[in-house]
């Protein structure tokens, strides 16, 4: 039993701390950050490619139906 409870911590503290290590920026983006260039599938099949509204003001909003 308290091999599993070790087990149990050690794999609860790696996973906290794993994001950490990741480099990933702390906070949402703000207006004016640069951002990469992606692709989305939309719903009509085409292809929404950020760099092709380069200059543009572009708003994402991501919700879910369930």
């Amino acid at each position: 039993m308290r091999r599993m409870t070790i087990a149990v911590t050690v794999a609860l503290l790696w996973g906290g701390v794993s994001p950490a290590l990741a480099g990933t920026p702390a906070g949402p983006y703000k207006v004016g950050d640069l951002v990469t260039d992606f692709a989305l599938p939309m719903l009509g099949g085409e292809t929404f490619n950020l760099s092709d509204h380069k200059g543009k003001p572009i708003v994402l909003a991501f919700f879910a139906s369930w």
